[in-house]
């Protein structure tokens, strides 16, 4: 059997189960079995398979069938232009969730982003780059709040390589899954030096983390826990931890908020990535807490992602 008839037989089984996207699955389970680009097996679907190979890739398409995500069949998901270790210990790295990364760029390097601006997820991380000594890095200080896979640290260490950062979570299996993606991602697998390492804490919020920092930010859960049994059961299999942001979903924002104003430099900024129904909520939260500058940001489908409120001086 050839790569390209074996895409054929996979994408049938996943149209017939109403996989939303069945060839493109289809092919990057294949990809992924056979160690090479989606590009090269598309361009070389006369190759003959291996005899393990077959089961190996009916056994995936499978388990996609039941519901498994690409992301955690594969062990990676791409984000920000790099390629991110995942496994059911890790929220998936979303493409939403890049706005959050443009948004602190934003601020590093002076500009504004606009609300409904779009978005710049097409450029390579290096399209972006800060150099240490700009004015953009040089000199400040960025804390990641639950941090994942490391996806939102690593894009802006990444993009800034003059940024000190810092990550944290609660789960210890996420922060190894985050310390590999950084070892990989940011100095080729080798041990980092000073200058791009990425400082990780095991903390529940800013419980373990001292200092303070010129930025905060945080994609933290925030679906009200009624809400998590209506989600897709792919979402489901994701970490409860990373979803459950309480009854009204706030509960840790509003943490994340109140623990911010000591833990920001004067004129710091923290930023936030939320649902679009929550926008006006936290940023009342915000005013209460005593932020300023309130700015909102939209993704790629206009809708409101994003939003940051400046330290009061």
């Amino acid at each position: 059997m050839t790569w390209g008839e074996i895409l054929i037989q996979g994408t049938k089984q996943l149209k017939q189960a109403d996989i939303a996207s069945p060839n493109l699955d289809a092919s990057l389970l294949l990809a992924h079995i056979l160690g090479v680009s989606r590009e090269h097996l598309l361009i070389h679907g006369d190759r003959a398979l291996k005899p393990d190979e077959i089961p190996r890739f009916f056994g995936l398409v499978s388990r996609r069938i039941a519901g498994e995500s690409i992301a955690y069949l594969t062990g990676y998901k791409e984000f920000w232009g790099l390629s991110f270790q995942v496994s059911p210990a890790v929220l998936v790295p979303r493409p939403d969730t890049e706005i959050l990364v443009e948004a602190v760029l934003s601020f590093l390097q002076g500009q504004s982003l606009n609300e409904g601006q779009s978005s710049k997820r097409s450029q390579k991380p290096e399209d972006n780059k800060v150099y240490p000594g700009d004015r953009a890095s040089g000199g400040r200080s960025l804390l990641d709040l639950c941090t994942g896979s490391g996806a939102v640290a690593i894009a802006l260490k990444s993009a800034c390589p003059g940024l000190e950062v810092f990550a944290a979570d609660i789960s210890a299996p996420a922060l190894e899954i985050a310390r590999a993606n950084a070892r990989r991602l940011l100095s080729g697998g080798q041990s980092l030096h000073e200058g791009q390492s990425i400082t990780f804490y095991l903390s529940d919020l800013y419980d373990n983390i001292p200092g303070i920092f010129d930025i905060v930010v945080s994609n933290p859960p925030y679906i009200p826990s009624e809400a998590l049994a209506d989600l897709p059961g792919e979402v489901q299999r994701e970490p409860r931890i990373a979803l459950d942001g309480g009854r009204d979903g706030l509960e840790l924002i509003e943490k994340i908020i109140s623990g911010g104003r000591s833990r920001l430099t004067s004129g710091g900024r923290l930023f936030l990535e939320a649902d679009s129904g929550q926008m006006a909520a936290i940023a009342l939260i915000l005013e209460k807490q005593g932020f300023q500058n309130i700015l909102i940001y939209k993704d790629l489908a206009g809708l409101e992602r994003v939003v940051s409120g400046k330290r009061n001086e």
